[in-house]
């Protein structure tokens, strides 16, 4: 027995081969019993069993044609076995992919969500950015307009400081006012600065002349000792600060420079110094000098700064 072949094929073949097996004797059994009975002789015996041979014969043809169908019927239903195995496994094959990108649509899902929850935050921020800049941009008018106003009442406080100085010198002729809108750093700075040109201007003019007594009258008649004495102190405090210098720290220089009227801004490899923060007089030195009178140098570029005056010999 073929056991590659299904069951039901070997029992249809069994079958087949014991009808044709069974029939001749049972046609045989029948005919002999008729014979017996009816006196017939041997000769027709043989006939009979002779037809029923070639019948038995026609008969296991077919049936070998029939099982032979069989086999091929069965070898047909193996190969769709084996096909739909096959679209089986690809079934199972994209039902996976399916699953995975039902699984990657719903991580995009989640992502658009996100996407979405984190837009409509934009969105809320840029509004709440708007609100503000308008809100900011009706501040700076407001302020504008109180800045305007204020502008306004200086100029008119101007025009009433001239007009009052107009008078003073038309009051006492020996009294000389002058106007100005710079303000002082320290007590008596510009009166000090005054007094020190003047002085200087006494010594450069013809000796016994008109204008030399006249500023030799102004010098002796006026006083400034509180700047004149400051601006020598802030001389000297700035010499010695930078006397040795070497290298920028933070701690000690930043800190005396703010108890000399300077502000200090520290870059990566320098620093800002302005006196009394005007920009008008800012000066840079290095943090890391390379040359040895850099200390000398720093300290007369602030004096030429702040003073302006040719250092007395």
């Amino acid at each position: 027995m073929d056991l590659r072949k299904p069951f039901y094929v070997h029992l249809v073949t069994a079958l087949a081969a014991a009808g044709i097996a069974a029939a001749p004797l049972d046609r045989l059994s029948k005919a002999g019993g008729v014979g017996l009975v009816a006196g017939i002789g041997s000769a027709v015996a043989a006939e009979v069993a002779q037809r029923h041979g070639s019948r038995a014969r026609a008969l296991r043809s077919q049936i070998e044609g029939l099982s032979r169908q069989i086999e091929e019927l069965s070898r047909q239903i193996e190969e769709k076995d084996q096909q739909l195995r096959s679209y089986e496994s690809q079934l199972n094959e994209l039902r996976t992919q399916l699953q995975q990108r039902e699984e990657k649509l719903q991580r995009l899902e989640a992502d658009l969500a996100e996407y979405q929850k984190l837009l409509e935050q934009l969105k809320t921020e840029r509004q709440e950015w708007r609100q503000n800049t308008m809100n900011l941009s009706e501040q700076v008018q407001k302020q504008e307009q109180q800045l305007q106003g204020q502008q306004a009442e200086l100029d008119h406080l101007r025009a009433q400081l001239r007009r009052r100085i107009e008078d003073l010198a038309q009051a006492d002729t020996n009294t000389i006012v002058l106007a100005r809108s710079e303000r002082d750093f320290y007590r008596e700075e510009a009166k000090s600065f005054i007094l020190e040109i003047l002085s200087r201007a006494a010594d450069q003019v013809h000796k016994g002349s008109r204008v030399q007594h006249i500023l030799q009258d102004l010098i002796q008649n006026n006083y400034a000792n509180e700047g004149k004495s400051y601006r020598q102190r802030l001389r000297e405090d700035i010499n010695h600060l930078f006397r040795d210098y070497r290298k920028w720290c933070d701690n000690s220089y930043e800190a005396e420079l703010h108890k000399l009227g300077f502000e200090v801004v520290s870059e990566k490899n320098y620093v800002v110094i302005r006196f009394h923060g005007d920009n008008r007089y800012q000066i840079s030195l290095a943090k890391t000098p390379s040359d040895q009178r850099a200390g000398y140098e720093i300290a007369q570029n602030i004096r030429n700064k702040i003073f302006g005056l040719t250092e007395p010999t």
